[in-house]
């Protein structure tokens, strides 16, 4: 109760300087947690995708002998966008098996076809692509069956032992090509289509989530000055170290619950806006994007104890030493002690890296991105206070050094007002390193040999029936086309592989659809499929890359704003002596300028370096060639650097009526 009644106490006696304050915490920690959500939906979003399409990968029974169906899952494309088609035959033991998103199962000769793939095949001549799903279509796979909604999936119905039934110990290859025996469907499980995006979308949780915890952490420390002075006031007239704290714990836990609840609402307001965003070749469906009240709830209660615990951490100085606090003794300067964790954080990342490229998991890698993020809210107020002391020691004008003296004074607090803009450097700096890399694989991709029209894969040896099947099918759909340069592998089975190269003009998926007609297990493929891939991986990132940098930059404006404001509030004193002693207040306006531009300016700058180094280091954990590994795009890096300054600049500038109203009246001690 006395932790209530003195709380509400200094609520009540604080003012409008007192709720300001808690609003403007409110209003940092609501934006944090908005882009902290969003960030972390993509991921169980492309989760919920990869669900639903984890029943085409067939799992075998246990026991082939009470297997009720059996089922083959091949891949092809038309015209480079991928199509699955599942084959499904019965074994005529028990009730097999309804997919998800049929109505029943298939029978022989009956076809089921997504919506897209249905849409496709009525526009396209069935010698392109029709007569590949030979039978009756009898419907359309719903929603639990579609991966997205521009799905091109079939469903074809194949007689009792029409389908070879492969045991699981010869299949060990694991390739869904092999005809299973089954009882029934995968409800969850990855997709190889998905797991990139699921990285990238992990990277991106990092790279956004650690960042911003950062910040909320230091929002609940704006006016820490002011707020150490009227603690140090309890502490002298008798209250105790634990009381001390727990005022500080609840007037900034409040705070930031109200900020986490205006941050989950927000959140759940944008989210129509955000679903339409398109990722892996389809916008994203509501109800995947949207987390469960469970991760909403678990937001809302962490992010005010992280608040509570940020701001409590601050008070060292008035629980070991209210005196000092109260006499305005100068904090000392950040110690050197802190660069130790740069090596530690760095080599930490490249270790994880190396093992992630030699077939290790994706999370120590995260764990390793995020100590580098880290890194950066621990030596950044050092670097901040060497910024103050060289602009101190340097400066000519009134203007320099009294920014200079203010940063060193508290560079702590300076940084604070500047961390947002790390945030949106590190992203930028990231982003923009990895694109250029991608970009130049899909480069490559595009100048493959077009020569090649296709790649056909069959089982058999060269002069089995199953390569004069293909031939033969060639032959008849295009007449002049053949079939060059067989090859076939050694073994028990062999597999034997050649390219069928068309005239100019040939329309390539007329040949696939009479090769995969004649043999549908062949593997055909063309260098558009690779071409259309890498595209849509390269527009994927450079639209995630500028959304995710106008995110970060415009979180970072509003934490400037927040940071600007707090700072008035809590250098009142000292500022308002000031004009009292002469100074104009466009010296004092032109001195925040200095204070805000020239630590923003520089700490953008190391956060888009880190960014860079550490996706160069993480283009090699996934896998990409040392040749085809392309330094970060500087341009987009440097607009968003000057972009981030003027903002700043404008951030300053809109906070100059806090400036004017907070030093007309005589301070209060």
């Amino acid at each position: 109760m006395t932790v209530l009644r003195i709380s509400g106490l200094l609520w009540r006696r604080g003012g409008t300087r007192q709720w300001t304050v808690l609003g403007l915490t409110a209003a940092g920690v609501l934006a944090a947690t908005t882009l902290a959500l969003l960030a972390l939906s993509v991921s169980p979003a492309l989760g919920a995708r990869g669900d639903r399409v984890a029943w085409r990968t067939a799992t075998p029974a246990a026991d082939s002998a009470t297997a009720t169906a059996v089922q083959r899952t091949t891949t092809d494309a038309f015209r480079g966008r991928p199509i699955t088609r599942v084959e499904l035959a019965p074994t005529g033991v028990g009730t097999p098996p309804v997919p998800p998103g049929l109505a029943a199962f298939p029978g022989p000769g009956e076809v089921v076809l997504s919506p897209a793939l249905a849409d496709l095949v009525a526009s396209e001549p069935r010698a392109a692509l029709g007569d590949r799903f030979p039978g009756t279509v009898v419907g359309e796979i719903g929603p639990a069956g579609r991966a997205i909604d521009d799905d091109l999936v079939a469903v074809v119905g194949r007689a009792p032992g029409e389908i070879a039934v492969v045991p699981p110990p010869t299949a060990g290859d694991g390739s869904v090509e092999d005809g299973l025996a089954i009882t029934g469907y995968a409800t969850a499980g990855a997709s190889a289509d998905l797991d990139d995006y699921r990285v990238m979308a992990q990277l991106a949780a990092v790279l956004l989530v650690v960042p911003t915890l950062l910040l909320v952490g230091a929002l609940a420390r704006l006016t820490a000055a002011q707020r150490e002075q009227r603690l140090a006031g309890l502490r002298l007239v008798g209250a105790t170290p634990g009381l001390v704290v727990a005022v500080t714990a609840l007037e900034t836990a409040l705070a930031a619950l109200v900020g986490a609840v205006g941050g989950v609402a927000v959140y759940l307001a944008v989210l129509p806006v955000a679903a339409r965003i398109e990722l892996a070749g389809s916008p994203f469906a509501l109800a995947d994007l949207r987390l469960g009240a469970p991760a909403l709830l678990a937001a809302v209660a962490s992010v005010p104890v992280l608040a509570a615990v940020s701001a409590t951490v601050a008070l060292r100085k008035v629980v070991i030493g209210p005196l000092g606090v109260s006499r305005r003794v100068t904090g000392r300067r950040p110690r050197v002690v802190r660069l130790l964790v740069i090596p530690v954080a760095w080599v930490a990342l490249v270790v994880t890296a190396k093992g992630m490229a030699e077939g290790g998991s994706v999370a120590p890698v995260l764990l390793g991105l995020g100590a580098v993020i880290g890194t950066l809210a621990v030596i950044g107020p050092w670097l901040t206070w060497i910024v103050g002391a060289l602009m101190a020691r340097f400066g000519r004008r009134p203007g320099p050094v009294l920014a200079g003296r203010r940063i060193t004074d508290d560079a702590r607090g300076t940084y604070r007002t500047v961390s947002g803009m790390v945030l949106a450097g590190l992203i930028a700096g990231f982003l923009f390193g990895v694109l250029p890399t991608i970009r130049e694989v899909a480069r490559v991709v595009e100048h493959l040999d077009e020569a090649t029209d296709l790649s056909v894969t069959v089982d058999g040896p060269v002069d089995g029936e199953p390569v004069r099947a293909v031939e033969r099918a060639v032959a008849g759909a295009v007449p002049g086309t053949e079939i060059a340069d067989w090859s076939s592998s050694d073994g028990a089975d062999p597999v034997s592989t050649g390219t069928v190269v068309a005239e100019v003009g040939t329309d390539v998926e007329v040949l696939r659809t009479a090769i995969l007609t004649a043999d549908p297990t062949a593997d055909v493929s063309a260098a558009a499929d690779l071409d259309a891939e890498a595209s849509l991986l390269v527009d994927d990132m450079g639209r995630a890359s500028v959304i995710m940098s106008l995110a970060a930059l415009g979180l970072a404006t509003v934490a400037t704003a927040i940071g600007g404001t707090a700072s008035i509030l809590d250098q009142r004193v000292t500022l308002t002596r000031l004009r009292l002693a002469g100074t104009s207040l466009t010296v004092l306006q032109r001195a925040r300028r200095w204070q805000a531009v020239v630590p923003l300016g520089l700490a953008s700058i190391g956060a888009m370096a880190s960014g860079a180094v550490a996706a160069q280091i993480l283009m090699v954990a996934v896998g990409a060639q040392e040749a085809r590994i392309v330094g970060p795009d500087l341009t987009p890096m440097v607009m968003l650097g000057l972009a981030a300054l003027v903002a700043g600049v404008v951030a300053i500038a809109l906070t100059r009526p806090v400036l004017v109203a907070a030093t007309r009246d005589r301070p209060r001690e």
